[in-house]
């Protein structure tokens, strides 16, 4: 425990020194900037907000997030032929893996005999190592994208930002702080996860269904990850919300030294972070669904909400992913604007709880305003081109 303690600690402060070098180089940093220069932020809004409320809005303000919002929703499930994928693929989704997990959750089982241990003792670090794998695949799938698709520019049209990215900027910057990145990341998946996992198991138990007989259908499996959805969303913006109060920022603020989110950074967040705002909402409605819910259609939530952090914080909103299909799904530029301007819109996949606390009036504002910053950088960029 004492040298993963060195290690995280060591990581941290490799970050921070990174982060305190790159300042000093302010134009080869321009993709790691908030938008708003930090001299017209407030002091609450560079630090964490000082209280725990509902943003205060303009006059009228409220009528037009709606409209903007019920706009967005609309656009959603305009017929085209990438609805008919993103839904059929968002309602699919659990049948495969319903089908999947009639031949994989036998042999966890088989393998529990074999070994002569409880199915759980097998079946729950496969759950985790399972999540785990759908993290980096979907991380290696974007990977591919920044490596091979970035220089032919050919998803610049789904791109949510035209800004350049961390390693075309500052090469060298980036290697140090992707390697600060994965180590911290291994350490939450490794060091916490398991041991946690391990805990829980030993004072609690498991309330999930286990069995063969019992493995879920499609159809229960669908309205399960929809209300683990929901409920997560809960917990998400709440502990999000309260780690940008000034009280828990320092514990925050390391997520944020990505201003400008990719792939990879979905997980990059302090331990204390990964184990309250992460792991604790992403088990509300399992808790909450007790033995109603199969281990198998659990172990599919996790790798559902991982890869959706993935593509969150990725700078692409692809029109074909099952994730656009989702009610009230924030697109990703909704966080791209939050790891921005570090103001509001803390939610998660969906964003219920802005609209219930008002904490997303400044990006329905922002988008009612045309994106001026990412309008003015557009025209820049044509005025350079035409000199």
């Amino acid at each position: 425990m004492q040298r993963t303690a060195i290690a995280t600690t060591t990581a941290i402060h490799s970050a921070e020194v990174w982060n305190a070098k790159t300042k000093e180089t302010a134009s080869r940093r321009d993709s790691w900037e908030p938008i708003i220069p930090s001299q017209s932020l407030s002091k609450d809004t560079q630090h964490g907000s000082a209280t725990f409320q509902k943003t205060t809005t303009t006059s009228g303000s409220g009528f037009h997030d709606q409209k903007t919002l019920w706009e967005q929703e609309l656009y959603r499930y305009h017929p085209s032929g990438w609805l008919l994928v993103r839904v059929g693929s968002l309602i699919g989704f659990p049948y495969l893996m319903s089908l999947v997990g009639s031949h994989v959750w036998p042999r966890v089982v088989d393998a529990a005999h074999y070994w002569d241990v409880e199915t759980s003792t097998i079946a729950l670090p496969a759950i985790a190592i399972m999540s785990m794998t759908a993290f980096f695949t979907h991380n290696a799938l974007y990977g591919l994208i920044y490596r091979y698709a970035c220089p032919s520019k050919l998803f610049d049209q789904y791109r949510v930002d035209d800004k350049p990215w961390h390693w075309e900027t500052d090469p060298e910057g980036w290697n140090q702080m992707l390697r600060n990145t994965m180590g911290l990341i291994l350490f939450n998946f490794l060091g916490l996860t398991f041991p946690l996992m391990a805990l829980n198991y030993y004072f609690y138990g498991t309330p999930l269904r286990l069995d063969v007989q019992s493995l879920p259908g499609g159809k229960e499996m669908l309205w399960q990850l929809l209300f683990c959805l929901v409920m997560e969303d809960f917990g998400f913006h709440h502990a999000h919300q309260l780690l940008h109060t000034k009280q828990f920022y320092w514990i925050h603020k390391i997520h944020h030294r990505y201003h400008a989110p990719i792939a990879v950074s979905a997980a990059y967040a302090h331990p204390l972070e990964y184990m309250f705002g992460n792991l604790l909402p992403s088990v509300l409605g399992p808790l909450l669904l007790q033995n109603r819910m199969h281990a198998w259609s659990f172990c599919i939530w996790l790798m559902f909400r991982a890869s959706a952090a993935v593509e969150n914080h990725s700078g692409y909103e692809f029109p074909w992913s099952m994730y656009q299909a989702i009610p009230f799904k924030a697109p990703t530029e909704y966080h791209d604007f939050h790891h921005n301007r570090n103001q509001g819109t803390y939610s998660g996949v969906l964003r219920l709880w802005d609209m219930i606390y008002g904490t997303n009036t400044h990006y329905f504002e922002w988008v009612n305003q045309g994106r001026p910053e990412r309008r003015s950088r557009k025209t820049n960029k044509g005025t350079k081109k035409e000199s």
